[in-house]
This record gives C-alpha cells, structure tokens and sequence, in this order.
C-alpha cells in the first residue's frame, strides 16, 4: 500500500489540484477540510478518504492523523481573498494558528514532513480558464 498523505484544505482550488494528482500516482489521500462540498472531489470521491476538520483545531487534526497513519502532511488549508478583509480574527485563527497547529499536529505524531506551499495568493484572482478543468497557465506578468 503506497504512503498516506493528508491534505489540509483539500477541497479548495489547490488542495483538490493535489488531491487528483495523488490518486493519479496511485496513492489514497485524506482530504481534511473545513467545509463539505464535494463538487471539488467529486471525480476521485471514492478514491480518496474525507475528514471534516478546521485545522486550527488540533484534537480532531490529531485523531484524523491517527486513524488514517499518513507519512507526511501537504498543508493548504488557509482562507484566502476577501474573506481575509471580512473576517480578520478568524483568518488569523486559520491561517496563522490553523498553520502553527498543523506542525505541532506533525511534530506530536511524528510526522517528518509537512508540505507548505503558495498558492493562488502569489497571483491575485484566478480566472476560470486556469481552474479545472483547463488549467491554462497564469502568466507571470
């Protein structure tokens, strides 16, 4: 059986990216997100496991690591764009505290590596045509 990943904020633009590109290379992530829409997985539904959790909580992070034994941690959950304006307290919670609380999550199981990239934010607003299914390329202008 291939290494588990968990993917948190896997059902957000990127994450859902990662998630189809794990199963693709034969692997079953756990997709670990706030929300619960299904229309970003639904193509790989049943090939991958879905945890609803906020991250910046960290028992139910931690009991979703121990029930699903993933080897490493791509961390994208984060709010993003206006939300961030609307809600300052609670991106705040989520993106800095949300991040701290992934690696604590990472260091308390013994996790060797947590994954945290960029991620639409370095560009602004993504246009449909960059999105699934087209993912045309964002100029770097």
């Amino acid at each position: 059986m291939p290494a588990r990943i968990l993917v948190t904020g896997g059902l957000g633009m990127v994450g859902a990216f990662v998630g189809r590109a794990l199963v693709a290379s034969g692997r079953r992530p756990v997709v670990y997100d706030l929300g619960t829409s299904s229309a970003r997985r639904k193509d790989i539904a049943g090939q991958c496991d879905f945890v609803q959790g906020n991250v910046a909580d960290l028992p139910p992070l931690m009991g979703a690591v121990r029930e699903h034994g993933p080897t490493a941690i791509l961390h994208f959950g984060a709010q993003v764009g206006p939300e961030v304006e609307a809600n300052p307290w609670g991106s705040l919670n989520a993106n800095l505290m949300g991040t701290a609380t992934v690696f604590e999550c990472a260091r308390l199981a013994g996790i060797p590596r947590v994954i945290f990239p960029s991620s639409k934010m370095t560009y602004g607003p993504i246009g449909e045509r960059h999105r699934h299914p087209h993912y045309e390329p964002v100029p770097e202008k």
